[in-house]
Order: structure tokens, then sequence, then C-alpha cells
């Protein structure tokens, strides 16, 4: 049988390329990256679900990792950035540290 299906692959799938290669991926470049960390942070701050549990979890020392993450990026990547690539960044970051403040002055204000 010349064409072998792979277990488990569904009738008619092209098992010839491996299934990381047949996805289409976006461009791999500073802003994806960027973008990266910033997903880890949101969900981290309990504003997006978690992708396994699909439920907000708050992780206030993770999220400052990865906000601290963004801002060493920003140092370092200091005047080697598009400036959309700035301007993205910037905006991530402040709109992070604005949700960061909010709900650590929460968990501050419920402690008795």
């Amino acid at each position: 049988m010349p064409d072998e299906e792979k277990k488990g692959s569904p009738p008619g799938q092209d098992t010839t390329q491996p299934q990381s290669e047949s996805r289409s991926l976006p461009e791999a470049n500073f802003l994806q990256l960027a973008f990266l960390f910033g997903m880890q942070a949101m969900q981290c701050l309990g504003l997006v679900p978690h992708p396994v549990s699909q439920k907000a979890e708050v992780d206030i020392p993770v999220a400052k990792f990865n906000i601290d993450l963004l801002e060493m990026l920003q140092q370092k990547t200091k005047g080697n950035l598009t400036p959309e690539e700035e301007k993205g960044l910037e905006d991530m970051l402040f709109q992070l540290r604005m949700q960061f403040i909010e709900l650590t002055n929460k968990k501050n204000n419920t402690k008795p």
C-alpha cells in the first residue's frame, strides 16, 4: 500500500508533511515575541483564561516576571526597533502595568 495513512489520521489527510508544516503560522517577528510575553502576563493577571482549564487564574509573581521580561526587552532593544515595534511594545507595557497595579491594589485592599 503506497499511500499508507498514519494511525489516528483522518481519512484523506495528507500525511507526507509533518502537521507543524501544514499549519499556517504568523511571521516570526519582534512584536510576535513581545505578544507571547504579553499574553502570558494577561493570563497570569486573570484577563485571559488558562488554555487548558479555560478558567481565569491569577498568579501575580509570574505576571510581574513576564512584565519584567518585556521591560528588559524594551531596554535592550532601545534604538533598534521600528516605530511600529516601539509603539506596540510601549502600549502593551502600559496596559499590563495598569492592570497589574489595579489587581495588586484590589488584593491589598481586601486583606484584613
